[in-house]
């Protein structure tokens, strides 16, 4: 089962902050600031001790992969159809879909026009293969309007300035979460890259909201400093305290988009 942030929105909530032991829209899709920084300033790197903004995951900004290219959730709502638009950018679109090689072939409809700004025009998709988003990104280049990334869009919500979201699940070491857990053992694992290191000593307090039917956590977790190679990140073991007892909740990994329930099986091998 897979509930969408927007359902579980829209249920009564309150936002709680927990603590862990050893962390208008436009008519026209743009490309929105991330919803934690209303002010002119991008904010500055969380301390350790606190945690994020909850806007940050009930409000969030999207995006493929590219930070500076941001997109709200509501460009994705309702029918795709943007392949039909009569501008350069949707006759590029379909050129792009029309020529991709029959191993990695674009879906033909339903396509989101979720950024048109002066940098260019990005479209998404849902993929017909094992990625689950697709992306064509117009531009020009040397002058002419062609296709500047086509493939998958690694669709995620956007984390303040030197933080990202960790994954994590249910620790399958330890005892499943009953109805009466209001502590769960988790395994996270820190996804951007940070030369193999552990996050113990980085990781945010994580954020919390509570709703009838799903309890969503997002864990945030401070950048190493300077550059770091990507060879793969160790499992970091956590106890997750909830502000009251699961029951019959779900719990869904909020630093995904849309968010996703969360089991014992490592959900990004």
């Amino acid at each position: 089962m897979r509930l969408r942030l927007a359902i579980l929105f829209s249920l009564p909530i309150a936002i709680v902050f927990a603590a862990c032991e050893p962390a208008a829209v436009p008519s026209t899709p743009a490309t929105p600031s991330p919803p934690a920084a209303s002010v002119d300033v991008e904010p500055s790197v969380p301390d350790v001790a606190s945690t994020l903004d909850p806007d940050w995951i009930t409000r969030p900004a999207l995006t493929c992969g590219d930070l500076e290219r941001r997109f709200p959730p509501e460009a994705l709502a309702g029918i795709g159809l943007a392949e039909l638009g009569l501008d350069p950018a949707a006759q590029v679109l379909r050129t792009t879909i029309a020529e991709s090689p029959p191993e990695g072939a674009l879906p033909g409809t339903g396509w989101q026009r979720v950024i048109d700004d002066p940098v260019g025009v990005t479209f998404v998709a849902v993929g017909t293969g094992d990625s689950p988003w697709v992306t064509v990104a117009v531009g020009v280049i040397n002058g002419t309007l062609q296709a500047t990334e086509v493939g998958q869009c690694r669709l995620q919500p956007v984390a303040p300035s030197g933080v990202s979201f960790a994954a994590w699940w249910l620790d399958p070491d330890q005892p499943a979460p009953t109805p009466e857990s209001a502590e769960v053992s988790i395994l996270v694992r820190e996804i951007a890259c940070s030369s193999g290191q552990s996050p113990e000593g980085r990781i945010l307090a994580p954020t919390v909201v509570v709703g009838a039917e799903a309890i969503a956590v997002a864990i945030g977790i401070v950048h190493r400093p300077g550059g770091q190679d990507c060879q793969g990140n160790p499992n970091h073991p956590m106890r997750l305290a909830l502000p009251e007892p699961l029951g019959t909740r779900v719990l869904l990994d909020a630093g995904r988009y849309p968010p996703v329930p969360v089991s014992n099986a490592d959900p990004r091998p």
